[in-house]
């Protein structure tokens, strides 16, 4: 037989018995886990608040250590803005921060944001829109010889004839 049979592993204590031995292995096993999940979901949550820029708060990591049960969330401000290109922008912004971490790694909240964030932004810049025209038509008949105001494209002197 060989000796190293013999010899306790590095870092293993003497004086345990087997269970005792099997019991330390189960609890590294157990923080390992913990660990790896807890920056799994420090990351996910990172990513969501990192696209999402001021429609997102701070990150909420809830972590019990000794269930090894990790969770977090991100609270995302719905706010699709005053007019049509606001909403379309600001939509788009809220749904990159709902699919920040993935595709595929979209929880069930996530997928609520994205989704109510393509579907509602589009339809309040759709209805912001139809106001706009209306009011641009309300004001024409009010005065039929009044120009439209055009605002100068960028770097164009509006004052040039």
């Amino acid at each position: 037989m060989n000796i190293a049979s013999f010899r306790p592993a590095y870092g293993q204590n003497v004086n345990q018995n087997p269970a005792q031995q099997l019991q330390q292995r189960a609890q590294e096993e157990h923080q390992r886990r913990y660990q790896a999940r807890l920056s799994e979901v420090i990351s996910h949550e990172n990513a969501h608040a990192s696209a999402g820029g001021r429609f997102a708060g701070a990150p909420v990591i809830e972590a019990d250590p000794h269930t090894g049960i990790v969770n977090g969330h991100v609270p995302i401000r719905m706010d699709f803005g005053a007019t049509a290109d606001e909403a379309e922008k600001n939509s788009a912004i809220i749904a990159a921060a709902a699919c920040a971490p993935g595709f595929a790694n979209m929880s069930g909240a996530d997928k609520n944001v994205y989704f109510a964030a393509r579907s509602t932004g589009p339809q309040l810049a759709a209805k912001r829109r139809h106001q706009e025209q209306q009011q641009l038509q309300q004001q024409a008949m009010m005065n039929p010889f009044a120009q439209p105001l055009i605002p100068p494209k960028p770097g164009q002197n509006p004052f040039a004839s």
